[in-house]
């Protein structure tokens, strides 16, 4: 979900000045350059923050799924915090916990073996946003033309 709203706030930037859209008049040509070079520039730089949004997200998601391939033992994590022996579990308890503890394993390194074409799929949403913008900013362009 939060890569869509970033995808989305991607979106609201156009690459070409919004007096176009607002301002039927005539232009002069040196004020038309500078009007789209100032949207261009703001542009830019909204692109580029959300990228790097984007950016902080998938490495957040790279570490998390590959810490979870790295699960220990939920008796040696107690054992360490406290420093002193846990109280014998039942042997069914235990087995359990190891059958679940394989479960997860099994499920984080399906994850990380999912983990390329996430990140894929990611790179191809931002791209088609970024073509989109541009297509209708253009189209935009060529009706005021």
């Amino acid at each position: 979900m939060e890569i869509n709203k970033v995808t989305f706030d991607l979106q609201q930037k156009k690459c070409i000045s919004e007096n176009i859209v607002t301002v039927n008049k005539n232009w002069d040509i040196e004020e038309f350059k500078g009007d789209q070079k100032r949207a261009r520039t703001e542009a830019s730089q909204s692109y580029n923050t959300n990228i790097e949004k984007l950016i902080k997200m998938i490495e957040t998601v790279q570490k998390e799924v590959v810490d979870r391939t790295f699960l220990k033992e939920s008796d040696d994590s107690e054992e360490a915090k406290y420093g002193k022996q846990v109280k014998a579990k039942p042997m069914n308890l235990i087995r359990r916990q190891k059958e679940e503890h394989k479960y997860f394993l099994e499920l984080a390194h399906a994850d990380k073996e999912k983990l390329r074409k996430f990140i894929r799929m990611v790179d191809y949403m931002t791209i088609e946003t970024l073509v989109k913008v541009n297509l209708q900013s253009m189209s935009i362009l060529y009706e005021e033309m």
